[in-house]
Protein backbone atom coordinates (compact mmCIF):
# COMPACT_ATOMS: atom_id res chain seq x y z
CA UNK A 1 0.00 0.00 0.00
CA UNK A 2 1.11 3.48 -1.12
CA UNK A 3 0.50 5.85 2.40
CA UNK A 4 1.68 9.51 1.96
CA UNK A 5 1.38 11.81 5.12
CA UNK A 6 0.75 15.66 4.26
CA UNK A 7 1.86 17.27 8.03
CA UNK A 8 3.48 20.83 8.82
CA UNK A 9 6.50 21.49 9.53
CA UNK A 10 8.37 18.13 9.17
CA UNK A 11 11.26 19.46 7.27
CA UNK A 12 13.21 19.73 9.14
CA UNK A 13 11.39 17.08 11.69
CA UNK A 14 11.08 19.23 14.95
CA UNK A 15 8.26 18.88 17.56
CA UNK A 16 6.51 15.98 18.70
CA UNK A 17 3.71 15.62 16.38
CA UNK A 18 6.52 15.00 13.25
CA UNK A 19 8.23 12.84 15.13
CA UNK A 20 5.59 10.39 16.47
CA UNK A 21 4.03 11.10 12.47
CA UNK A 22 7.30 9.91 11.10
CA UNK A 23 7.77 7.09 14.20
CA UNK A 24 4.13 5.69 12.50
CA UNK A 25 5.10 5.75 9.42
CA UNK A 26 8.47 4.25 9.82
CA UNK A 27 6.04 1.07 11.57
CA UNK A 28 3.89 0.80 8.61
CA UNK A 29 6.94 0.41 6.62
CA UNK A 30 9.16 -1.66 8.28
CA UNK A 31 6.47 -4.18 9.81
CA UNK A 32 3.45 -4.36 6.83
CA UNK A 33 6.47 -2.98 3.56
CA UNK A 34 3.60 0.06 3.26
CA UNK A 35 5.32 2.28 1.07
CA UNK A 36 5.35 5.39 3.00
CA UNK A 37 6.23 9.03 2.23
CA UNK A 38 6.10 12.73 4.06
CA UNK A 39 4.68 15.89 2.30
CA UNK A 40 5.24 18.84 3.60
CA UNK A 41 5.04 22.64 3.06
CA UNK A 42 8.16 24.41 3.18
CA UNK A 43 9.45 27.28 0.96
CA UNK A 44 12.10 25.56 -1.27
CA UNK A 45 11.77 21.91 -2.53
CA UNK A 46 13.46 19.93 -0.89
CA UNK A 47 14.01 15.78 -0.42
CA UNK A 48 14.75 13.73 2.29
CA UNK A 49 15.04 10.18 3.63
CA UNK A 50 14.54 9.09 7.20
CA UNK A 51 14.83 5.13 7.30
CA UNK A 52 12.68 4.28 4.21
CA UNK A 53 10.27 6.91 4.72
CA UNK A 54 10.72 9.60 2.14
CA UNK A 55 10.69 13.29 2.90
CA UNK A 56 9.37 15.26 0.09
CA UNK A 57 7.83 19.50 0.58
CA UNK A 58 5.63 21.62 -1.31
CA UNK A 59 5.51 25.37 -1.64
CA UNK A 60 1.95 25.27 -2.53
CA UNK A 61 -1.92 23.49 -2.91
CA UNK A 62 -1.00 23.21 -6.66
CA UNK A 63 2.09 21.33 -5.94
CA UNK A 64 0.78 19.11 -3.27
CA UNK A 65 -1.87 18.60 -6.01
CA UNK A 66 0.45 17.63 -8.27
CA UNK A 67 2.84 15.22 -6.20
CA UNK A 68 -0.26 13.55 -5.24
CA UNK A 69 -1.80 13.17 -8.66
CA UNK A 70 1.82 11.16 -9.64
CA UNK A 71 2.39 9.01 -6.73
CA UNK A 72 -1.54 8.02 -6.54
CA UNK A 73 -1.35 7.17 -3.15
CA UNK A 74 -4.04 4.64 -1.50
CA UNK A 75 -4.32 6.78 1.56
CA UNK A 76 -3.34 10.43 2.74
CA UNK A 77 -2.69 11.02 6.45
CA UNK A 78 -3.09 14.42 7.57
CA UNK A 79 -2.52 16.29 10.76
CA UNK A 80 -1.99 19.89 11.76
CA UNK A 81 -2.29 22.66 9.46
CA UNK A 82 -1.62 20.87 6.55
CA UNK A 83 -4.96 18.99 6.98
CA UNK A 84 -7.51 21.72 4.73
CA UNK A 85 -5.40 21.69 1.85
CA UNK A 86 -4.54 17.31 2.15
CA UNK A 87 -8.15 16.43 2.74
CA UNK A 88 -8.86 19.42 -0.61
CA UNK A 89 -6.51 17.33 -2.40
CA UNK A 90 -7.60 13.62 -1.00
CA UNK A 91 -11.02 14.55 -2.46
CA UNK A 92 -10.08 15.78 -5.81
CA UNK A 93 -8.56 12.45 -6.71
CA UNK A 94 -10.83 9.85 -4.67
CA UNK A 95 -8.35 9.31 -2.01
CA UNK A 96 -9.45 8.26 1.51
CA UNK A 97 -8.34 10.39 4.03
CA UNK A 98 -7.56 10.32 7.56
CA UNK A 99 -7.24 13.41 9.65
CA UNK A 100 -4.60 12.71 12.92
CA UNK A 101 -4.93 15.32 15.74
CA UNK A 102 -2.20 15.76 17.68
CA UNK A 103 -3.02 19.18 19.06
CA UNK A 104 -5.72 21.85 19.23
CA UNK A 105 -5.03 23.05 15.68
CA UNK A 106 -8.80 22.03 15.23
CA UNK A 107 -10.63 22.21 18.51
CA UNK A 108 -8.68 25.33 19.32
CA UNK A 109 -8.63 26.56 23.16
CA UNK A 110 -11.09 29.67 23.78
CA UNK A 111 -10.05 33.02 25.24
CA UNK A 112 -9.63 31.58 28.63
CA UNK A 113 -7.65 28.74 28.10
CA UNK A 114 -5.50 30.72 25.71
CA UNK A 115 -4.73 33.10 29.15
CA UNK A 116 -4.88 30.39 31.29
CA UNK A 117 -2.35 28.05 29.18
CA UNK A 118 -0.44 31.46 28.47
CA UNK A 119 -0.63 30.52 24.48
CA UNK A 120 0.83 33.07 22.80
CA UNK A 121 -2.19 35.67 21.23
CA UNK A 122 -0.61 35.72 18.20
CA UNK A 123 -1.33 32.03 17.53
CA UNK A 124 -4.44 31.54 14.45
CA UNK A 125 -5.83 28.74 14.12
CA UNK A 126 -8.63 27.90 11.33
CA UNK A 127 -11.95 29.16 10.82
CA UNK A 128 -14.44 27.59 12.36
CA UNK A 129 -15.67 26.66 8.16
CA UNK A 130 -12.76 25.36 8.25
CA UNK A 131 -12.31 23.08 11.36
CA UNK A 132 -15.93 22.05 10.07
CA UNK A 133 -14.65 21.15 7.03
CA UNK A 134 -11.64 19.02 8.26
CA UNK A 135 -13.62 17.20 10.61
CA UNK A 136 -16.41 16.55 8.85
CA UNK A 137 -15.00 16.02 5.40
CA UNK A 138 -12.67 13.55 6.62
CA UNK A 139 -13.00 9.30 6.30
CA UNK A 140 -11.34 8.94 9.54
CA UNK A 141 -10.60 11.22 12.47
CA UNK A 142 -7.95 9.90 15.28
CA UNK A 143 -6.67 11.91 18.01
CA UNK A 144 -3.48 10.92 20.10
CA UNK A 145 -5.29 11.25 23.22
CA UNK A 146 -8.72 10.75 25.08
CA UNK A 147 -8.21 14.72 25.76
CA UNK A 148 -8.54 15.63 22.42
CA UNK A 149 -10.81 13.12 21.11
CA UNK A 150 -12.91 14.43 24.20
CA UNK A 151 -12.18 18.24 22.92
CA UNK A 152 -13.03 17.47 18.94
Amino acid sequence: MKIVSVISKSYPVRGGAQIANLDLLRQLSDRFGHKCSIYTPFPLKKRARRGKVDVYTFRDADELRAMAERARPDIIITALEAAGGALRTAKRFGIPAVVYMHSYEHCPPSPKERALWKVSKSRGYPSRREIDFVLKGADAVAANSRHIKNRI
